[in-house]
């Protein structure tokens, strides 16, 4: 006899592969964000063939989060403890009623003109322009013609923001999720933003997709014991010309100005709204 053979694909995207299945099996931190998991699941059961299963595992003794998650989505839900946690599983009786929708449009001010940009969830910040974007906005400025980098874009705001400044120069946004990849292009496109790449990276090689830039705008997330940032000024610092400038909003200033970073140099700073707005050349 021969073996049976079996066809794995693996795909890396922004969403469940659009097609039927008869078994989904997510796993959900506890640390989780919350309406990325419910994103999931609801995407899960929709692609469930009628008799198809969701098995859904929590690394959480004590949880009730995603049981009352799975129980909004089936009828019956069989659970399953372990020292670790607990494993749920859901069989489709029957087709959502309403399918939530939770992506999200968010309109934001620039100079005279009114934009938007959209979000996803576990897109930073999801549902709005957080302050140190609206800083970054309103207090640095862009030539005409400047080519910009923006790392760690998140919805894309800073970017767009840049693009229609700079109106002739190359604006790249860079993130490491795919959704907010995405979520960038989707504004840009919808908003003949013509000038905008939106580039999915983590390692910071950039060279073979980004001009040399005239300054580069940075909003480090604070998780990571200070390695991320590190990383986005040096990533910053490969790609900003001779002369250009480095931009970094933080509310983490001491950690900067203990640095020495190599090939920048400490220009100023100011405190705005609780943020330091930090500029290196």
């Amino acid at each position: 006899s021969h073996a049976a053979k079996t066809l794995t694909n693996v795909v890396c995207d922004t969403d469940l592969p659009d097609q039927a299945i008869d078994l989904a099996v997510l796993p959900v931190l506890k640390t989780g964000e919350a309406e990325f998991n419910r994103d999931l699941l609801q995407q899960a059961h929709v692609r469930l063939r009628l008799g198809g299963q969701l098995i859904a595992a929590v690394d959480a003794v004590k949880d009730h989060w995603l049981l009352k998650q799975m129980q909004d989505l089936f009828e019956k839900v069989h659970c399953h403890q372990s020292q670790d946690g607990w494993v749920y599983v859901g069989k489709k009786k029957s087709d959502l009623k309403k399918q939530r929708n939770f992506d999200a449009t968010i309109d934001f001010r620039v100079d005279d003109r009114m934009m938007k940009t959209y979000s996803r969830p576990s897109v930073f910040a999801h549902r709005s322009i957080d302050t140190a974007a609206r800083i970054m906005i309103r207090e640095v400025t862009i030539e005409k013609g400047a080519n910009v980098l923006e790392l760690g874009c998140g919805n894309g705001a800073v970017a767009l923001a840049a693009a229609t400044r700079s109106l002739t120069g190359n604006v790249y946004a860079v993130d490491c999720n795919t959704r907010a990849v995405q979520c960038v292009r989707r504004a840009a496109d919808l908003g003949g933003i013509g000038n905008v790449t939106a580039i999915v990276n983590h390692d910071g090689n950039l060279s073979t997709d980004v001009q040399p830039c005239d300054l580069a705008l940075l909003n480090p997330p604070y998780y990571g014991d200070f390695a991320i940032a590190t990383h986005f000024v040096n990533t910053a610092i490969r790609n900003v010309c001779s002369g250009g400038k480095i931009w970094v909003v933080t509310k983490q200033a001491d950690d900067y100005h203990d640095q020495e970073w190599h090939g920048a140099v400490f220009e100023s700073a100011n405190v705005i709204q609780g943020y330091d707005l930090i500029c290196y050349r």
